[in-house]
């Protein structure tokens, strides 16, 4: 019983000083808003996201979900999609960028 209240103890230490050393002031400060969509600071995790563009007295919020469709229904579960993939970077490296759209339409 002994053995494992040091070995907790030892634990609770460690837990205790790894936090203490990983903190971080993660802020991000600006002097000011963004002009524009392309100057504000993209917010997610690749499947919620969200460009604020930081105004003070009027703030748009363009937010975005990966389930999120504004088109017709479709069937998007293309397991074999990567297989074209090559073929369109090697068009697209070749500046044939309307043969590689048409592509990526046909397989994904």
């Amino acid at each position: 019983m002994k053995k494992e209240s040091i070995y907790l103890l030892l634990f609770s230490i460690f837990i205790g000083a790894s936090n203490a050393f990983c903190q971080q002031n993660l802020r991000l400060w600006y002097n000011k808003p963004a002009h524009g969509w392309l100057e504000s600071v993209p917010l997610g995790n690749g499947r919620l996201g969200a460009m604020p563009d930081c105004g003070v007295m009027n703030e748009n919020i363009v937010l975005n979900d990966v389930t999120l469709w504004s088109g017709s229904p479709q069937h998007a579960d293309k397991p074999d999609a990567y297989k074209a993939l090559p073929a369109i970077r090697k068009l697209i490296f070749e500046g044939k960028n309307p043969a590689a759209q048409r592509l990526v339409t046909k397989e994904f």
